[in-house]
């Protein structure tokens, strides 16, 4: 009764947190979006006559954009993370799963980061292209994923061209213009790559749902009961 009572307060309290993070990724995306449409708004009311003031005011989000873009992603992790424990946690409680060595959340989290990654039947089923097709045509499941990463790709890509274009019709022969977006650029291109890759292993690899329940199942030594 005692380790049921257990099951019970860890599904609870692994529940509260699964909230709060998925409450942050909202709070990431919806004031990502709201900042840099005031910031673009505002700057373009009173940088009408300056074209150089303009270009460096479409880079201004990007200072938001690209490390809400980040934190967003690096949340989804954990989510994908709990929730493959949190499965675990159910059978157990409902007695159709047996744990040979539970250790308690904290206790496995430790246990998860040091255990070698596994090979499971999801990387070796379908080969990359076709996966990637999927991707294109959103024919996948976990939808949700990408429509957030395009929603950050587009209005990181608005801020980042939009002030190369700017930019471009205001030059006046000076190379110095173009070292602001070509930080931010590299930037960018650094957290796209980074995150296209999250995406990739939350929808098919080691960020997945099913990936993680699997590792859970090895370090907690998960049987059917």
């Amino acid at each position: 009764m005692q380790i049921d009572n257990f099951f019970e307060s860890e599904k609870d309290s692994l529940r509260d947190e699964l909230v709060s993070l998925k409450g942050c990724q909202i709070t990431f995306l919806t004031s990502s979006v709201a900042a840099t449409g005031a910031l673009l708004g505002i700057g373009s009311a009173f940088a009408q006559e300056n074209r150089l003031f303009l270009g460096i005011i479409f880079l201004l989000p990007l200072v938001i954009l690209l490390p809400a873009w980040l934190v967003f992603f690096d949340k989804a992790t954990t989510i994908t993370r709990i929730v493959g424990y949190y499965r675990i946690l159910e059978g157990l409680a409902l007695g159709y799963l047996r744990a040979n060595r539970f250790m308690g959340w904290e206790n496995a989290l430790r246990e998860f980061r040091q255990y070698p990654l596994i090979e499971t039947r999801q990387d070796t089923d379908s080969s990359g292209v076709s996966r990637a097709i999927d991707l294109i045509f959103l024919r996948m499941t976990h939808r949700y994923w990408v429509f957030c990463y395009l929603t950050f790709f587009l209005l990181s890509s608005l801020c980042l061209w939009g002030s190369v274009f700017i930019l471009v019709h205001w030059y006046d022969g000076s190379s110095m213009i173009f070292i602001p977006p070509g930080t931010f650029f590299c930037a960018y291109l650094f957290v796209t790559t980074w995150n296209i890759k999250i995406v990739w292993n939350l929808i098919y690899g080691k960020h997945s749902y099913d990936y993680n329940e699997s590792m859970w199942r090895i370090i907690m030594g998960v049987n059917d009961n």
